[in-house]
């Protein structure tokens, strides 16, 4: 059974989950965490790698491949609906769209794309950007703990990932934000991840479980730290300190601190003042999302490691005024150890990294690790795919040279027949072989078109030759005969229907000529038509009668025939 590790790169901790697949569902098998903490005079990423290479010696983890994410911040992502445009040619059209409106030159970066959805002729299309030396240098610090992830994603799009899990339970039957809501949607399809982090908090918008847009905002757990260090003048250590200590904040002015909570109240209150801050940007940045895509969503989503303080939800809903959920999971289907099941939050974005490498279809399908940044993993797997690829093209090519062999012997055999065929009914035509066509048909394999050819050309000699015998004969003064049968002939229509019954030609010129047609008109017509052959005098036509026991009409005609030449 594979394991997948989930490697979230967070700003305030490194996070780590190792994932199963289960007879029917998956499970998080284990959850890790080390914080990574504020040294002035340190670099923060020497720092950070510093917590990850922590992580990885403090506990066995076991894992079969890596998933990891950029930041969101280091990545540029926008949407775009091209028309007309087929799934194949959209990198192309892509590229050509990103050269005028790329914030940075596209040579010196990574690009990657997912298309999500086609619809009308639209082609609904997201794109990913991030510098390559930003993945490089992320990679080689990974290298140095000999950490090889499959697939670099971005981090708050991977929360795609998550949506058929998630337990969003009916917001519908009741709450104190549903009576306020002006903007409710009754269909319940349209929801919001919002994941409040340390340095960022990214609005993840959904609408029937499909990816629409996403928005970061430069605020989150640390931005109260800071407010909380100036309100209370203390350093920014301490206000850390004394956040997590108090890990609740209050918004409402008519409330009172309880005697001896004087301190912790006055902490509560300037975390809900910064906290203030940070729901106008969210307000504003659903405000956007109305006018942009013209949807509200009917349910907020809220994840990340500030929402554990205590009393941000409520501060949300009530400031928002849509039902807020804390994220939570159906357990059939994802299930968590029984020792993390208290901090969903905290781990939700390694897992959503994490779920992209599990079996089955995952919405998340952009990966930053591409061209020469690509996972090439094990040279030894790389070599038996070769070997593979290689005796599935060596069985391939024996199966064509079979079957080329096979069709070979069989078509040897069919031109075999069709040329003794053409060549019994040639000779059954002609009265014989020629000389020149035995010499042909004498060779061993010989070849039924240079036959034919010279078949044909003696056919045609034979043609010419009868025709000018013929012409011969008709011109000769003896062939009397022939020439009234030819001057009647063209004297008659071609739609005339009759039969000859009686053509006769008598040595002192006299012709008789008896016949069978249709009915008396055609008849009558017959008779008018071969008054007019031009050899033809002193011509007598009978009158037509109908023929006895037969439904036609008899004709006859009696002329002698001038001198001919």
């Amino acid at each position: 059974m594979q394991k997948i590790l989930g490697l979230d790169f967070g700003s305030y901790s490194i996070k780590a989950v190792e994932i199963t697949q289960t007879f029917n569902a998956y499970k998080v098998e284990r959850f890790y965490e080390v914080a990574v903490p504020e040294i002035d005079g340190i670099d923060p990423e020497a720092v950070e790698y510093t917590a990850i290479r922590q992580l990885f010696n403090e506990n066995s983890i076991d894992y079969d491949r890596t998933y990891t994410a950029m930041n969101g911040l280091m990545v540029s992502t926008r949407t775009f609906n091209f028309q007309n445009v087929k799934k194949r040619d959209v990198p192309l059209v892509l590229q050509n769209e990103l050269e005028t409106n790329a914030p940075f030159n596209l040579e010196d970066t990574i690009i990657d794309q997912q298309v999500l959805d086609i619809s009308d002729g639209i082609t609904n299309v997201l794109s990913a950007m991030c510098k390559k030396e930003n993945i490089e240098g992320f990679l080689n610090a990974l290298k140095d703990m000999e950490i090889e992830p499959k697939v670099i994603d971005v981090d708050y799009l991977t929360y795609t990932n998550l949506i058929p899990f998630l337990d969003t339970g009916d917001v519908r039957s009741g709450g104190p934000a549903m009576s306020r809501n002006p903007v409710w949607d009754p269909g319940d399809r349209c929801k919001l991840i919002l994941d409040i982090g340390h340095l960022k908090t990214a609005m993840i918008l959904f609408n029937n479980n499909k990816f629409i847009t996403a928005r970061t905002i430069r605020m989150g757990g640390r931005y109260i730290t800071e407010m909380l260090s100036k309100g209370m003048g203390v350093s920014f250590g301490e206000a850390q300190r004394l956040k997590h200590a108090v890990s609740y904040l209050e918004y409402k002015p008519e409330s009172k601190a309880a005697e001896g909570y004087e301190r912790e109240f006055a902490v509560a209150q300037q975390m809900g003042m910064a906290a203030t801050d940070l729901v106008k940007e969210i307000i504003r940045t659903l405000h956007s999302f109305k006018a942009q895509e013209r949807l509200i969503p009917s349910q907020i989503i809220v994840t990340g490691g500030t929402a554990c303080i205590r009393n941000i939800a409520q501060f949300l809903e009530e400031s928002i005024e849509i039902p807020i959920r804390i994220m939570n999971f159906d357990e059939e289907r994802l299930r968590l150890d029984e020792n993390d099941t208290d901090k969903v939050t905290i781990l939700s974005q390694a897992l959503a990294i994490g779920m992209r490498g599990v079996p089955g279809k995952t919405n998340s399908q952009i990966n930053l690790r591409k061209g020469e940044l690509a996972l090439v993993g094990s040279y030894d797997a790389v070599f038996r795919q070769i070997s593979n690829i290689s005796l599935l093209a060596m069985g391939l090519v024996i199966c064509l040279v079979g079957s080329y062999g096979l069709r070979w012997w069989l078509y040897s055999e069919q031109i075999e027949t069709m040329k003794k065929q053409f060549q019994t009914e040639f000779k059954a035509a002609m009265g014989g072989e020629d000389k020149k066509l035995s010499g042909i048909t004498s060779k061993s394999g010989w070849e039924i078109q240079e036959y034919s050819k010279a078949a044909f050309s003696l056919m045609d000699q034979d043609l010419r030759a009868k025709k000018e015998a013929i012409n011969g004969f008709v011109n000769i003064k003896s062939a009397v005969p022939l020439k009234v049968l030819k001057e009647v002939s063209q004297a008659l229509s071609k739609d005339i229907t009759l039969d000859i019954t009686n053509f006769h030609v008598r040595l002192n010129g006299t012709v008789d000529i008896e016949g069978e047609t249709v009915d008396i008109p055609t008849a009558e017509k017959i008779g008018d038509e071969l008054k007019k052959v031009k050899i033809f005098e002193n011509v007598k036509v009978s009158n037509p009668e109908k023929a006895t026991g037969s439904n036609k009409t008899r004709f006859s005609l009696s002329a002698t025939v001038k001198e001919v030449n």
